[in-house]
């Protein structure tokens, strides 16, 4: 409502009585609360309080019924979207290693990633010493080391940091529970499964895929991993 319009209902006499319209159904949803407080009360029930503090508190409290309060969120049973694009541009250098330097817009248009992306996942593959760059207007990406020589648990630890399935995993101490919990066993028992599993996997078996993926159907190379 404008200003204006407001300022002729007043001076026609109809806002003081909306004011006091309004006034009335907020005194009468008050009484009509605390009726159903009294009835609670009546039958033996606990009392209610419609604050919105005791609300959130009584839906939250394990005690009664409602659900605990959410754990901080972490990296849980997932390989990142950082990692497996950080695979993937490892892959196209590799794949292309004897042609020279690989250049952020060679690898963007073939990969399908942005260069402002692979320019963000190429600092941390450098700091691990996977990648080399080289400046300049012939410059770009070559391996830093051999391909047989990284594996998918050193890329994925070098964009996400070390594995970990379950939170007490990820953080040592965090869990009271932590050296009497058979869970904790069986977890870092799976955990280390995988990162074995990763450990053996190396960019040189994915390139020598990759190539082999290649031949077969050349006209459509595929490199989504």
């Amino acid at each position: 409502m404008s200003i204006r319009c407001y300022m002729f209902l007043r001076r026609e006499g109809f806002g003081g009585g909306r004011a006091r319209t309004m006034r009335g159904d907020g005194e009468k949803n008050t009484r009509s609360r605390r009726r159903r407080q009294a009835r609670r009360d009546a039958h033996g029930r606990e009392a209610v309080d419609f604050s919105r503090t005791n609300r959130d508190t009584r839906r939250h409290a394990p005690e009664a019924g409602g659900r605990p309060p959410a754990p901080p969120r972490f990296r849980n049973m997932k390989i990142t979207a950082k990692s497996r694009y950080a695979l993937r541009i490892l892959l196209d250098v590799a794949i292309h290693g004897g042609e020279g330097l690989r250049t952020i817009k060679q690898i963007a248009e073939s990969q399908g990633i942005s260069e402002k992306f692979i320019s963000r996942i190429a600092v941390p593959l450098r700091r691990a010493g996977f990648l080399a760059t080289t400046r300049g207007v012939n410059g770009g990406f070559r391996l830093a080391r051999l391909p047989s020589k990284i594996t998918l648990l050193a890329i994925v630890e070098a964009i996400d940091g070390p594995l970990a399935l379950v939170h007490c995993l990820a953080h040592p101490g965090a869990c009271r529970r932590q050296g009497s919990c058979a869970a904790e066993i069986a977890w870092g028992s799976v955990n280390e499964a995988l990162a074995e599993a990763l450990r053996r996997v190396t960019l040189q078996d994915v390139a020598d895929d990759q190539r082999r993926f290649a031949q077969t159907a050349p006209q459509e190379p595929d490199y989504c991993i």
